[in-house]
């Protein structure tokens, strides 16, 4: 996503290019300009479902159901239309949208983000209007406001069935254009979406863009208690008996070279396999911050964590004196 930034008193020119790139949504969204919200009022509405918005993705007209709307994001960005006011609950932030509006949101390995190209919205104490996008990091829950480069957007970008999104960008893009001759926007260095090459970028989806990962990362306490809640999750998973959610929060290290997806896989099921029903539900934290004991009188373990890539991963569950 390709952004840029409000500037004052600064000489005319033309905005220049930059690379930054948009992946999931065809192409590119350009971000910039960090602002100040607005303290305008923010009525009490419900939250999103069917009778007041609408969820659809990119490519697919038909409305998908909003129990579906988390785990949607993180595969492909969503576009939702608002008739009345309403929030849309967004990994733990509430995301306000006035009536009439068009927002898209999102999931990059780095940020969420949701872009406004209709109506307003408003997030904490920031309020974004068409051209304009809340922008979260993993740091916490306050989002930061940027204008999208509807441009760059416009020409990667198609909504099938949706003459109507088109439209907007193309009246954003006019507006947006005006401001850069005048210098009132400039190019930011900020890419929403990704922050490394495109290889690396595929690469990195793999295994950060999913709904449990997103969760823990950008849980709105910010990321000093990740570790804790890394080891609840991981315990609550063997609990279960859940292999999916054990091998996503084992270390990527802990797989055979060249097959390194398929032994974690092998490794989180021999583990869930296992009856765990001994362990505690709540791990408890040792002089280590990246150890936890875990488990019952006669039935002690150390679950052992390591930092990677904006996660705590499991590196090793070892039977404790």
């Amino acid at each position: 996503m390709r952004t840029r930034r409000d500037l004052k008193h600064r000489r005319p020119g033309v905005g220049r290019s930059w690379a930054a790139v948009f992946i999931t949504i065809a192409g590119g969204l350009g971000l910039g300009g960090c602002s100040a919200g607005v303290s305008a009022p923010w009525p009490e509405v419900a939250p999103a479902d069917a009778d007041r918005a609408t969820l659809r993705t990119r490519g697919d007209a038909t409305p998908r159901a909003w129990s579906s709307f988390e785990s949607l994001v993180v595969r492909e960005p969503a576009l939702v239309r608002a008739d009345e006011p309403v929030t849309v609950e967004f990994y733990g932030r509430s995301v306000w949208l006035d009536t009439a509006s068009g927002v898209v949101f999102g999931v990059s390995p780095d940020t969420l983000y949701a872009f406004c190209f209709a109506g307003r919205a408003r997030s904490g104490g920031v309020d974004v209007g068409p051209g304009q996008v809340l922008l979260w990091t993993a740091a916490g829950p306050e989002p930061r406001r940027y204008h999208v480069d509807a441009g760059y957007l416009r020409n990667t970008t198609t909504v099938v069935d949706d003459p109507d999104f088109d439209e907007r960008l193309a009246a954003i893009e006019a507006r947006q254009r005006r401001q850069i001759w005048w210098g009132a926007l400039e190019p930011t260095g900020v890419n929403a979406v990704s922050a490394t090459t495109p290889e690396v970028h595929a690469e990195r989806k793999t295994y950060l863009q999913d709904a449990d990962v997103v969760s823990l990362r950008f849980d709105p306490e910010g990321p000093e208690g990740l570790p804790g809640r890394v080891a609840g999750l991981f315990v609550a998973a063997l609990r279960a008996g859940d292999a999916e959610t054990v091998s996503k929060l084992l270390s990527p290290k802990l797989g055979l070279a060249g097959d390194a997806e398929v032994s974690r896989l092998t490794l989180a099921e021999t583990l869930a396999g296992r009856d765990w029903s001994g362990l505690d539900e709540a791990p408890t934290a040792t002089d280590d911050p990246l150890s936890w004991d875990v488990g019952r009188d006669g039935q002690r373990y150390r679950l052992a964590l390591v930092p990677g890539d904006g996660l705590f991963y499991v590196a090793g569950l070892t039977k404790s004196p």
